[in-house]
């Protein structure tokens, strides 16, 4: 009996023996296994794992970059998209003239420009004949716009001056230059008088008028980066005033048009 308690004692031994021998393994592999993800994360800490969700699509754009590497110029890229207030003191092409009261709202005087694209169209109202001392239909009509260099973004029907004779049509073009027309051309009769006529482009077949058109006369010279056009007063160093149409730049500076195609 003696005998038998010993060896189930030493049985026991044994077994307490290789449970903690068990527990101290596992517990030494749980330590192995947190110091390497330790250092897994601490090594990967550099690395943003960025995910963007595409509400259009539904789908995941996965992005890994380096936080050493992440876009530092957002000011930059705001500053460089940016669009400052117009400042009427900052003409790029004048001195001496006081410039107030800019608008981006063209004056009803009977002209509107309809875009599409590489084209347009005048459309002319009866208003503008009234004023204009020209004579047409009761109702608008459309005249085609031709010969743009590019793509048009939008149209503006600009005034330089005091008379209806001073109207240009001014085209914004996608890469931030203007063209332009005038509407009317100065002609002279077998006297010598001078008078004014619509400046229409004629197409002709065998010496008759097929069609009119008006044509853009190209791009205002010097002209770049421009983003919108308003119409705004003037007054000179002498006292005078008129009405001219401004390109405004996204610094917020100007080109006056007027000046450049009168």
């Amino acid at each position: 009996m003696g005998k038998e308690k010993k060896e189930k004692t030493t049985d026991k031994k044994i077994i307490a023996s290789e449970s903690s021998i068990i527990r101290i393994t596992i517990l030494v592999s749980l330590l192995i296994c947190t110091a390497a993800l330790g250092g897994y994360l601490a090594g990967s800490s550099k690395t943003i794992d960025k995910i963007v969700f595409n509400h259009e699509t539904g789908e995941k754009n996965k992005n890994f970059f380096k936080s050493s590497e992440q876009p530092s110029n957002e000011i930059g890229e705001t500053n460089q998209n940016a669009i400052n207030p117009l400042d009427l003191t900052k003409s790029l092409n004048t001195t001496g003239k006081a410039y107030s009261n800019a608008k981006e709202t063209q004056e009803d005087i009977g002209l509107t420009i309809k875009v599409s694209g590489n084209s347009a169209v005048l459309i002319t109202d009866p208003k503008f004949c009234n004023l204009a001392a020209i004579v047409c239909g009761p109702e608008p009509y459309e005249t085609e716009i031709r010969n743009f260099n590019g793509k048009i973004a939008s149209g503006f029907v600009g005034e330089v001056g005091q008379s209806i004779q001073g109207t240009r049509l001014f085209y914004l073009m996608e890469d931030g230059t203007v063209e332009y027309t005038r509407v009317f051309a100065k002609a002279e009769d077998s006297n010598g008088n001078f008078y004014y006529v619509m400046n229409y482009a004629q197409e002709t077949e065998n010496g008759q008028v097929t069609s009119t058109y008006f044509s853009s006369q190209g791009k205002v010279p010097g002209v770049k980066d421009v983003y919108k056009i308003y119409l705004a007063d003037v007054s000179v160093e002498n006292g005078g005033g008129y009405r001219t149409t401004i390109a405004a730049t996204k610094d917020g500076s100007f080109y006056d048009l007027g000046e450049i195609v009168k």
